[in-house]
């Protein structure tokens, strides 16, 4: 570990896991310095997640000229473990988790916090926009958010009102005491999806959630989808996800996101066993319906996956023959 923080007053502390990310974490660094915060109040800890690249020397120099930014080397053992590490060692009263390929947006900490400090908030969401590696700004996700309404609500509101399917970790500020009294961690075993299985459980019991009304971070969409390449862990890990979400489902019955959310992930994870590398997972999909006893599902949206979702209650087994034939996208 590389750099101590001694200072007396840390409002926010970055966790930024990394794993190869010489060629990108620089612009990642530079967003995080070039803030209205004093270095003082505010800390900087990159995970270095077994990197066999220079990404620890890069930050290494980094931290040489400020003392706000810490580097902790380990072997790897994934983003959510990562990120565990960082929320152990934050001295924050605030954490964001940001991403190593991405940026955020400069001089915005010192709103952002201000903010959430003035409305003792649990959880801040934060707008964001979709760039390509130069920059240029791209469409944005459906269904991102369901309205722009910044008032301070519950979470089980925010849920109703608010949030949309995009359930990105790197878009919320979380308060550290927040965090540790409902003893809220990312599970080490998914490395993929695993927002999705952290927010709802954080969204579930927060008290005191709003949306900020600025964009301050920046996603990186690189050429790639994280379900093209064959691993036969991102199929289990979204498969626990999908049981956090069935769970949350049956704990709070009244709310209707949770089963909105869970429909759209196990259409999710019809798609992704029917792409060809994935054929040898199918058989996992009755394992699936069987172990968390799902029958028919609900997707609030509309187009392919409203049909699909209508299929998928049908017949499962009809509805991973349809999304076989379907193109790849």
């Amino acid at each position: 570990t590389f750099g101590k923080n001694t200072f007396p007053r840390m409002i926010l502390s970055i966790i930024i896991p990394a794993y190869n990310a010489a060629p990108y974490i620089k612009r990642c660094m530079d967003s995080c310095l070039a803030q209205d915060l004093p270095e003082s109040e505010y800390e900087i800890i990159i995970i270095n997640d077994g990197s066999s690249d220079d990404t620890g020397k890069v930050v290494a120099e980094y931290a040489k000229s400020h003392a706000n930014i810490t580097l902790v080397n380990r072997p790897n053992g994934g983003v959510s473990s990562a990120r565990n590490t960082g929320i152990t060692m934050a001295k924050g009263e605030y954490i964001w988790f940001i991403d190593a390929d991405d940026y955020i947006t400069p001089h915005c900490l010192g709103r952002l916090t201000g903010e959430a400090q003035r409305d003792k908030l649990d959880m801040m969401w934060m707008k964001w926009v979709r760039v390509d590696e130069h920059g240029d700004r791209l469409p944005p996700f459906k269904d991102e958010r369901q309205s722009e309404q910044t008032d301070i609500m519950t979470g089980d509101m925010f849920m109703r009102k608010v949030i949309g399917g995009c359930l990105f970790g790197c878009a919320f500020l979380l308060q550290k005491e927040f965090i540790d009294a409902h003893n809220l961690r990312f599970d080490p075993s998914i490395i993929f999806t695993e927002d999705t299985e952290f927010i709802p459980r954080a969204l579930a019991v927060a008290k005191k959630v709003k949306l900020a009304d600025e964009t301050t971070y920046h996603y990186v969409w690189r050429d790639t989808n994280a379900t093209n390449t064959y691993n036969s862990k991102k199929v289990d890990s979204l498969a626990h996800t999908i049981g956090t979400i069935i769970r949350l489902s049956r704990e709070y019955p009244a709310q209707p996101y949770f089963r909105h959310l869970a429909g759209m992930h196990i259409l999710m994870y019809v798609r992704m066993i029917s792409m060809p590398q994935y054929r040898n997972e199918r058989h996992k999909l009755w394992q699936l319906t069987r172990q968390y006893k799902i029958g028919r599902i609900e997707y609030h949206g509309h187009g392919v996956r409203k049909i699909m979702a209508t299929v998928f209650n049908l017949s499962p087994r009809l509805c991973l023959m349809i999304s076989c034939l379907l193109k790849p996208r």
